[in-house]
């Protein structure tokens, strides 16, 4: 019933009732016993209702259950990244004008592949943090008010804030979903992070992807693990939580 909430949310970007979940997932199921469910999610924290007479959306709660479920079950769609960008071979040397290109190329087609905003940072680097998508994050429901997006732009304007986001995403030593930015004190709370470390040996850059709570996890996850492994991502394990 989570899922099917938070699916349905992903999709419409408006509160869903239970009669939409009743016609779309559960035909042999009453939408009064589907109702009841759905306050079960609400009285556990997993949904919220914005208003009284509303349908439900999902929690950071309940987006955080169904991404686990996603990573343990490797339930996601695979958007064949590899396949569009063609074989690019791996490279450390992230000073060279190739590398640069190839960052910009992937970080371009992630945005539009996810209709987010993607960046790529390099520890310790003084060029600076490469990013693409501001326009197609800002066409997101979310942020049709200017007012919503201004926590995301002082983060990106913000150079050692971005960093010490960054460093301490690097510590995971691998994929990360972070959903409302469970570490940022609330600041980027309507905002989730999906990022993979990238170095083979020693992990020394990352590749992220910054949306709304209600991005299609399924679809970000995997176009995030593609882009980075054409950048040098470790491939040795499965994706943990």
């Amino acid at each position: 019933m989570l899922t099917a909430l938070v699916d349905e949310y992903v999709t419409s970007a408006a509160p869903v009732g239970s009669g939409r979940i009743a016609k779309l997932y559960f035909k042999e199921v009453s939408a009064a016993t589907i109702r009841n469910e759905l306050m079960v999610l609400g009285e556990g924290g997993y949904a919220v209702s914005p208003h009284t007479s509303a349908g439900r959306v999902p929690t950071n709660t309940g987006y955080r259950v169904v991404v686990n479920n996603i990573l343990l079950r490797g339930d996601f769609t695979n958007e064949n990244s590899k396949a569009e960008l063609g074989t690019l071979p791996a490279s450390e040397d992230v000073k060279s004008a190739e590398y640069e290109h190839r960052v910009i190329k992937i970080l371009t087609h992630v945005s539009e592949a996810t209709g987010l905003l993607s960046l790529f940072w390099v520890r310790g680097s003084d060029s600076g943090i490469h990013h693409r998508g501001l326009p197609q994050l800002l066409s997101q429901p979310e942020f049709h008010e200017t007012t919503a997006v201004i926590p995301l732009m002082r983060l990106l304007e913000d150079e050692l804030a971005l960093n010490d986001l960054f460093l301490s995403t690097l510590k995971s030593n691998g994929f990360i979903v972070k959903i409302g930015m469970e570490e940022t004190e609330g600041k980027l709370a309507s905002y989730s992070m999906v990022a993979e470390v990238i170095g083979k040996q020693q992990p020394y850059a990352m590749l992220a992807v910054f949306g709304p709570t209600r991005m299609n996890y399924r679809k970000v996850i995997p176009t995030v693990l593609s882009a980075a492994s054409l950048l040098g991502a470790p491939r040795t394990r499965v994706p943990g939580l």
